[in-house]
């Protein structure tokens, strides 16, 4: 265990990500700004690639920002090991996937006696030819990492098959999104909120809505958006059933909204997910890896990862009718105590110092 005189020591931790966006682990950072220090922790963010969007804002909630190349180059990584000889960090967190090999053995020879922790943030391929490359890059550099983090247990025994056996901190939300004065809208707004790819599934969501002739706020980046997503959000505008669309805070629509839809086929821990929980919001969502974490809460209903638009409007119906015939105001109140317990920034914060501090292992 850790003495009393080491807790006091201040600890610069450094964090690397990859490009600075208004994404899930950025928003997180944001939202835990304020307890880095209570634990005597100097939080330091770094960033790869031009753009850093969301620097600023991490910027303004106490983090020190630096940037350098994409470390798959060869000039990345002399940037990220001058960074570290530098800065001299104690503990050096590993958040991107990316080259994730090539961070952590730069970082041990540029930080010998940084403690070097890795968060795993998603489920990553163990099968084919990129399972074969990632088991590669795990037998080069696991040896040097201290540390390893998942996000729910499933992610964590599925880490367990490249030989690692990591931790479990889950993903956590602002202390906003517990607020009990917020009040939802009237019936018929689904909130539908990530960034568009093929794995996000969205489309089967939004043709669930437009089937019910509900209205829709849209809320993520649209350049992964499939041509059929895009015309669904097309159709969806010329209805005037398009309430909002693009890249905003999901907070203000999470209060408005009836319902709130994940149809993805995969996630890590998604924090967008979470806000809608803490939210008191009621939540149709697929039973898909990464998302089994939140079956336990009482207003969240699961559909099959392969349902269609049709059942997938039929949960949507069935969670509003059978949320509402239940008491509602309870409802909402049980699973925002259970949110804070479980999704609070301060508690996820702790639990991270605890790994830095080398309490958990």
């Amino acid at each position: 265990m850790t003495s009393t005189s080491d807790v006091s020591r201040k600890l610069k931790v450094i964090h690397l990500l990859g490009p600075l966006r208004p994404s899930g682990f950025e928003r997180m950072l944001q939202s835990a700004g304020r307890y880095w220090d209570q634990h005597a922790i100097e939080p330091v963010v770094v960033g790869q690639g031009d753009a850093h969007p969301f620097a600023q804002e991490l910027q303004n909630a106490g983090y020190e920002i630096r940037s350098i190349p994409a470390i798959r180059s060869v000039a990345g990584l002399n940037s990220w090991w001058s960074l570290l000889r530098q800065e001299a960090p104690d503990v050096v967190h590993i958040h991107t996937e990316g080259a994730f090999s090539g961070a952590v053995l730069s970082a041990r020879a540029a930080t010998p006696r940084a403690r070097i922790v890795r968060t795993i943030h998603n489920y990553f391929f163990s099968s084919g030819w990129w399972g074969v490359k990632r088991r590669i890059q795990c037998r080069m550099s696991d040896r040097f990492v201290d540390s390893f983090i998942c996000l729910t247990p499933e992610m964590a025994n599925h880490e367990r098959g490249f030989g690692r056996d990591p931790a479990v901190i889950g993903n956590w939300v602002g202390d906003e999104y517990f607020d009990p004065r917020t009040r939802h809208a009237g019936p018929h707004t689904a909130a539908l909120v990530g960034n568009c790819s093929k794995v996000k599934n969205h489309e089967v969501a939004i043709e669930a809505v437009l089937h019910k002739g509900w209205q829709l706020a849209h809320l993520g980046n649209e350049t992964g958006a499939s041509p059929q997503e895009l015309q669904l959000l097309s159709a969806a505008e010329n209805r005037g059933a398009l309430l909002e669309r693009g890249v905003h805070e999901p907070r203000a629509w999470l209060n408005q909204s009836t319902v709130f839809l994940m149809p993805s086929m995969r996630e890590g821990f998604p924090v967008a997910l979470a806000e809608a929980i803490a939210s008191g919001l009621p939540c149709v969502i697929a039973d898909s890896p990464g998302l089994e974490w939140a079956a336990s809460y009482p207003l969240v209903m699961m559909v099959p990862s392969d349902a269609t638009s049709q059942q997938w409007a039929q949960a949507i119906e069935r969670v509003v009718n059978e949320t509402v015939s239940a008491g509602f105001t309870q409802l909402v109140a049980t699973q925002r105590e259970m949110a804070r317990t479980r999704l609070s920034a301060r508690k996820g914060v702790s639990n991270y110092v605890s790994i830095y501090r080398g309490d958990r292992e």
